[in-house]
């Protein structure tokens, strides 16, 4: 039979009909497949505890693919009280489904699972042993080592601290490296932000024998075995609490900070409440709170910390008011703080106060800084401010940074302008102008150490 010659016109419409048809399924799939988008999730049935027991719609290994059902309908039992270990992970031991948790890639699933078992853990052992396994298995890239835990152990011992806070310190004390630095740190934050005067009295008696050793060598809140004779320890303990103290009864953290040893960490601490005090009650307050304090190391370390902010907001004003301060190391390194300071936003302002001031020991930082910049721009001119220095160790140190710059200047007469230059040690002339002994092959010198502003 012979098969009839099909028409242009009924190609055309056996096209249009398959292209409709291919069209249909095409949308059907796409639809089908973004249907998870309209319909909510519906979460597994709250599991129901009997006798120490859990079930839930999740296998006890967990075979579900959401961590064995860790998602809850709402936040509270049938009965209206809140979720109890068993139900939060559906029946699985906890250290098993915490431990899933944590090797999830999902930065939301993950958080939004422990906040909920985080929630449901009430007793010490509860918390100890979700340490234990945030400590151990941290997930990927959260291992340990990993920083990223410490956001859990933080809010971990936070939680331990509520239910009991001796409890809390004694099992912090007994940790190691990272781990024990966050977890008592965290802890002593929450204690001393809900029982402030508890908190104080413990870091006053039990907490002076807590020390911070990383990996066997001297840490924060320590020196391990490797303290100087008679040189000051920190009690970290009460670091820590008058720190957070300072942001609830400002006046008691100062009063206690002002009769405590400081030792390598004071510092910080110093610089907390130099903050807080400027913050919450201003410039003329921040200042006559040091007018008011007794020479000694607080007020050193005091004066050091306010001048970083002060100068930030009035360099003239704050340079003025130390420079009628008793002559001293303090003085000295707080004037070179607050020239550094200024000179990044005016230099011509800071390098002409300078320029004002005497000869003396007490701008001895501040000059180094000014001339320190200046060799950028003019090394020569910078060069021949040396003898302004007046202290012969520093004006070394400054002429070994700035050699470089002169000797880049003016190759040729640099070697003689610094060999002519008095006061200069035959070894810092050397090492500017010999480029073996400069280490750099004539591309520049490595200095002997010192440093900005508080040197």
């Amino acid at each position: 039979m012979a098969i009839p010659l099909q028409t242009n016109d009924t190609k055309r419409n056996a096209l249009i009909a398959g292209g409709c048809l291919l069209f249909a399924v095409v949308g059907f799939s796409i639809g089908r497949a973004s249907s998870w988008l309209e319909a909510p999730i519906t979460p597994p049935k709250l599991a129901t505890t009997v006798s120490g027991s859990s079930s839930s719609d999740s296998t006890a290994s967990g075979s579900d693919s959401r961590v064995g059902g860790v998602f809850t309908s709402d936040a509270t039992t049938k009965t209206g009280t809140a979720p109890t270990v068993g139900e939060i992970t559906g029946g699985q031991p906890m250290d098993v489904w915490l431990k899933r948790v944590m090797a999830q890639d999902d930065e939301l699933f993950r958080m939004q699972n422990f906040m909920k078992l985080l929630e449901s853990l009430n007793t010490p052992e509860d918390i100890e042993m979700a340490l234990k396994v945030i400590m151990e298995n941290g997930g990927r890239g959260r291992g340990p080592g990993g920083a990223g835990r410490f956001t859990e152990i933080s809010m971990l011992m936070s939680k331990f601290v509520q239910l009991d806070p001796n409890a809390a310190m004694a099992y912090s004390g007994k940790l190691e490296g990272g781990e024990k630095f966050m977890a008592t740190s965290s802890a002593l934050r929450t204690w001393t932000r809900l029982s402030p005067d508890a908190a104080l009295a413990w870091a006053k008696t039990e907490g002076a024998s807590l020390t911070m050793d990383f990996g066997g060598r001297g840490g924060p809140g320590g020196f391990g075995g490797d303290a100087p004779e008679g040189a000051p320890k920190d009690n970290f303990a009460l670091l820590n609490v008058v720190s957070q103290l300072a942001k609830t009864d400002l006046d008691k953290a100062l009063s206690t900070a002002s009769t405590m040893e400081l030792g390598r960490m004071g510092d910080r601490m110093v610089n907390t409440l130099a903050n807080e005090l400027l913050s919450q009650r201003g410039v003329d307050a921040s200042k006559s709170y040091l007018d008011s304090l007794p020479a000694g190391a607080f007020r050193d370390q005091y004066l050091q910390q306010l001048a970083d902010p002060l100068s930030k907001k009035d360099p003239a004003g704050t340079a003025q008011w130390i420079a009628k301060m008793e002559t001293g190391d303090a003085k000295r390194r707080a004037l070179g703080e607050v020239v550094n300071n200024w000179a990044k936003t005016d230099f011509a302002s800071a390098s002409s106060y300078v320029s004002s001031q005497p000869v003396g020991p007490d701008m001895d930082s501040a000059r180094g800084q000014i001339i320190g910049d200046l060799a950028k721009t003019d090394a020569k001119k910078a060069w021949g401010m040396l003898p302004t220095i007046s202290d012969a160790e520093r004006m070394n140190r400054t002429a070994a940074q700035i050699g470089r710059e002169l000797i880049k200047a003016d190759p040729t007469n640099a070697p003689t302008i610094i060999q002519n230059t008095p006061n200069l040690k035959p070894e810092t002339v050397a090492n500017i102008t010999n480029p073996q002994q400069r280490g750099d092959q004539g591309n520049g010198f490595r200095g002997f150490g010192g440093g900005r502003g508080g040197n």
